[in-house]
């Protein structure tokens, strides 16, 4: 009959070896300590680092928020072409110049056709500068 009882050797080390085991060195006139300048540059510099990443991130969030937006709209759009609709008034694209202090309609768009090849455009433009930030942030974050 076999015995399946495993038996696991640590090995201890002696005195000596832990004597001998590389201590941290206390400051000596090489290797001075950081003086609070280089102290707080440093801290500076992490800081920026930081405040990059949470931009980029920030940046990443309304990328994804605007995208699922126009999966939604694209969706609708989609309907409004399979029911043969020229135009739809409840789905617009709307270019505007501001004058003063209201904004005037320049050019509406309104054919479901145009729409759905405007939105899958800026769906691409989205998907694309998302892998973008995603690159940016795993490069800062490294």
């Amino acid at each position: 009959m076999k015995d399946n009882n495993k038996t696991m050797v640590v090995r201890i080390p002696t005195a000596d070896e832990r004597k001998s085991e590389k201590q941290p060195e206390a400051p000596t006139a090489e290797t001075k300590a950081p003086t609070l300048d280089e102290m707080q540059k440093k801290i500076q510099l992490q800081q920026e680092h930081l405040n990059k990443l949470n931009q980029l991130f920030a940046d990443r969030e309304r990328f994804t928020e605007t995208q699922g937006n126009i999966k939604r709209f694209k969706s609708k759009v989609s309907a409004s072409i399979k029911s043969g609709e020229l135009e739809t008034p409840e789905h617009r694209l709307i270019f505007t110049e501001k004058a003063d202090y209201r904004e005037s309609s320049s050019i509406c768009v309104s054919t479901p056709e145009i729409l759905q090849e405007f939105l899958e455009f800026i769906e691409l433009k989205i998907k694309n500068k998302l892998q973008q930030l995603d690159a940016n942030i795993v490069m800062l974050a490294a």
